[in-house]
């Protein structure tokens, strides 16, 4: 992976960063090693498995006796136990290599995403952010704390996509209506001023069209290109019955709205900010927690979508602000 640059982070954060790094080259070269001695392992069952088809004399390849054993032939015997043992030895080494595996590509994509948030952009100050205060709760470990917050987040983050999913409410669907049949009506207007000003024609608007459609001869296959203006029949419908019309979308915007759950723009948006605010101070104390358990000899692993800021400890200070800061 590309490194970026750290000149940009505060220092501590900067020092986190490589030792993110530094534990994702550690399981990868962990991981690795499991795999490698995964596969010897698997190498070592197979060989076994052919010596004892040559002493049964299933393996033709690998004969050594002129006359086969039976599989009950106390040596035959002792060979499938031996077998039965290091395939049993192979499954839990495979085991360790997978999730090893799967703990490096979970450090991995965290670790690509902080590099992306850490990159220089034009305007943008990273700065220290407050550590939380955070606290065990009596008889709770670490461990147990991380979880306990995590369970917090995704109760947040589901509120969240409920924040996003609600309706909005019938009377705001029903100002979009009205607006949405107006422009149409005003598209279907037409337009008198040739016929007022020289007695020419009324220019009756309609809607362009291009038609591309495969054209086949003897021999030869091509494309036609067509195009012309059409009526457009439901604008002059909005134009002619707009009333009636709006009744109609009226009636479906009632049989249709939940204002128990619907949201307003800004009750909607003002929900999200908060919801926002309270993920991240959260993601912060996970951090924390974590933190807290390395302190004590424990690694817990942190989730491939952690937010960059919060695992870095660092809060982004926009152009505006900076410009601020340095007028002041």
């Amino acid at each position: 992976m590309n490194q970026t640059r750290t000149d940009t982070l505060p220092p501590n954060a900067a020092r986190k960063l490589g030792r993110l790094r530094d534990d994702v080259d550690e399981l990868n070269t962990l991981a690795r090693a499991l795999d490698a001695k995964a596969r010897d392992m698997r190498e070592d069952v197979t060989t076994r498995e052919r010596a004892i088809g040559a002493l049964l004399g299933t393996d033709q390849r690998y004969t050594r006796t002129p006359r086969p054993l039976h599989r009950s032939d106390p040596e035959v015997v002792a060979r499938e136990r031996e077998l039965a043992l290091e395939r049993e030895r192979l499954r839990g080494a495979v085991a360790r290599a997978s999730a090893r595996s799967a703990a490096w590509g979970s450090a991995n994509q965290l670790l690509t995403a902080i590099e992306a948030f850490v990159r220089p952009v034009d305007g943008r100050v990273i700065i220290e952010a407050a550590p939380p205060e955070v606290k065990l709760r009596k008889g709770e470990s670490a461990a147990e704390a991380v979880e306990r917050v995590r369970r917090r987040l995704r109760e947040l983050q589901a509120d969240r996509h409920r924040v996003e999913s609600a309706p909005i409410p019938s009377a705001t669907a029903k100002v979009i209506a009205r607006q949405t049949v107006d422009a149409l009506a005003a598209r279907a207007a037409p337009d008198v001023s040739g016929l007022i000003e020289n007695e020419g024609v009324i220019r009756w608007p309609g809607l362009a069209y291009m038609l591309d459609a495969p054209a086949f001869s003897p021999g030869n296959e091509h494309q036609i290109h067509e195009g012309g203006l059409v009526r457009d029949g439901l604008a002059l419908v909005a134009l002619l019955n707009r009333d009636a019309l709006v009744a109609v979308l009226d009636r479906e915007i009632d049989a249709t709205a939940d204002d128990a759950n619907a949201l307003s723009t800004a009750e909607r948006e003002k929900r999200e900010a908060q919801l926002l605010a309270d993920i991240i101070a959260g993601e912060r104390e996970e951090e924390a927690f974590i933190e807290m358990a390395r302190a004590h000899g424990l690694d817990i692993a942190r989730r491939h979508d952690a937010n960059p800021q919060a695992v870095l400890g660092v809060m982004i200070l926009e152009a505006s602000a900076t410009a601020m800061a340095e007028a002041a």
